[in-house]
């Protein structure tokens, strides 16, 4: 190149005409097992033993030593009420030498999605319910050599729903399908419920009287609008009891929460901003899916709230949690079977605390939010309204 070549090309890229140099992305990150004084809690959904006869991604989960695991749903495929067929995928499923091996070594938490439950995209109204719910009962009972199992299951021989304690993390297991369609709605008596009264009462109860720092709403839907076409089971379809919930938290000032989804081949992260459904903080929804099944693009739906989305066929997550009270830090890393993580997000529980104001104690949640979101080793702010710095969202390269 003549000097004078060199010249203008350098003066070109001054003017930005070229694009800059591409800048060094960040290194693969691999999950290793939590740090001292730190709480780790695994999620994930969606294993097809059918579509993936080793799996992997169980070996992962079991490797970042968590606390416990919670299974929100496909975990297993199952899709008919058959009694003989329920109990049977169970053993199936838990047999896996991967999931069984984790089972052994972790205490392992469920609740049910549409598979497990009987059919796909199904509600309440679906004929032989009773037989899905006591094949659950009966694989998900506390039982000798294998940690956890649900500490309960609904109310009256109604329903799974549950809550687990781990560390300072209350983990609410809410049962998106046995009640839906069944009754008017508690929160609108002209359109169907989702949850029920029944499990509305007892969630509202038991959120009410939680002294956990984060509390963990996790539910096989996801909650939030951004689904493929036609579908209609997520929680947007069910607005009036999201927005009641919402509401309910905003009013008894209930801070820490935070959503978790699984169900639609796809991991996201989300942050929901203050005022939408009525919530009184940035609420974080994160949602892992699938463990072991393929992926659905079109769920690749956009969402002003979205901060972070990808596509991986064997993929769980964790939640670490460090620090007292309001000091303390929620930790989210996504990783796939290989246990590279695909991307890690860290919130801060001062963060979420409801606005000052009438039923409200305050805390920096309420005046708005800001994040930083970090791909490829570039970094840049997203604001939807102007506030402190809640949350870091880093993407991380899969090689």
């Amino acid at each position: 190149m003549s000097f004078a070549a060199g010249f203008i090309a350098v003066f070109a890229y001054l003017l930005g005409s070229f694009p800059p140099p591409a800048a060094e992305a960040p290194p693969v990150e691999r999950l290793g097992p939590p740090g001292e004084g730190v709480t780790r809690l695994a999620f994930g959904s969606c294993a097809s033993d059918a579509r993936f006869k080793t799996q992997p991604v169980w070996d992962r989960v079991r490797e970042a030593r968590p606390a416990a695991f919670f299974a929100l749903g496909d975990t297993p495929y199952i899709d008919t009420t058959d009694p003989q067929t329920q109990r049977r995928r169970y053993r199936e499923f838990f047999a896996m030498p991967e999931v069984a091996a984790l089972r052994r070594e972790v205490p392992y938490y469920a609740t049910w999605d549409d598979h497990d439950f009987g059919l796909n995209d199904t509600d309440g109204r679906l004929i032989g319910k009773e037989h899905s719910r006591a094949a659950f009962v009966e694989a998900m009972s506390p039982a000798e050599g294998t940690p956890g199992g649900n500490p309960s299951f609904g109310e009256d021989g109604e329903g799974i729903y549950t809550k687990v304690r781990v560390g300072a993390v209350d983990v609410f297991l809410i049962d998106a399908r046995w009640f839906a369609g069944t009754e008017p709605s508690f929160a609108d008596p002209e359109t169907r419920t989702l949850i029920g009264r029944r499990q509305w009462e007892w969630l509202r109860r038991e959120l009410k009287a939680s002294d956990a720092v984060f509390k963990v709403l996790a539910s096989g839907m996801i909650w939030n609008d951004a689904v493929r076409p036609n579908k209609k089971d997520y929680w947007g379809a069910y607005p009036h009891e999201r927005g009641a919930l919402m509401r309910f938290i905003a009013e008894e000032a209930i801070g820490g929460v935070v959503l978790m989804g699984g169900d639609i081949h796809r991991s996201r992260a989300l942050v929901h901003p203050v005022g939408r459904w009525g919530v009184p903080y940035p609420m974080h929804e994160f949602i892992t899916s699938p463990m072991a099944q393929g992926v659905i693009a079109a769920a690749n739906a956009p969402d002003e709230a979205l901060v972070w989305d990808i596509g991986v066929e064997q993929t769980a997550m964790v939640l670490d949690v460090e620090g007292i009270g309001e000091r303390a830090v929620m930790t989210a890393r996504w990783f796939d079977h290989e246990g590279k993580v695909v991307h890690r997000m860290r919130v801060e529980r001062s963060a979420l605390e409801p606005a000052a104001g009438p039923g409200g104690r305050g805390g920096r949640g309420g005046a708005g939010w800001g994040g930083r979101l970090t791909k490829g080793g570039k970094s840049h702010l997203r604001d939807l309204n102007p506030g402190p710095m809640l949350y870091e969202s880093i993407a991380l390269p899969l090689s």
